[in-house]
């Protein structure tokens, strides 16, 4: 079954500063990053637990070919993903919601 995609805000302040930090290096450059998390996300829709389960009900899952790795809880008819995470980062800054 096909979940809806819900994202967090902290998910989608991730996703504008990494696509600004992108389109200012390539425009195309960009465009793939948006193209392989969209592809990601599409994935995850139909199957959230083909992910890592990292605690609880939180799971991850690579960006393929960038590295992010997408922070998401499932619900029954919903992901929620709360961060799509730059794996350079401090590690215990992962879970947190506020920056």
């Amino acid at each position: 079954m096909k979940r809806a995609i819900l994202l967090a805000d902290a998910a989608e302040d991730d996703i504008e500063e990494a696509s600004i930090w992108y389109s200012i290096r390539s425009r195309e450059l960009e465009r793939r990053y948006r193209y392989a998390l969209s592809t990601t996300l599409d994935y995850l829709s139909e199957h959230p637990l083909g992910s890592t389960q990292i605690r609880g009900r939180i799971r991850q899952f690579p960006v393929k070919g960038f590295p992010f790795v997408v922070l998401f809880a499932v619900y029954p008819k919903v992901i929620l993903v709360g961060r799509v995470f730059h794996t350079r980062q401090d590690p215990k800054r992962k879970l947190r919601t506020s920056r």
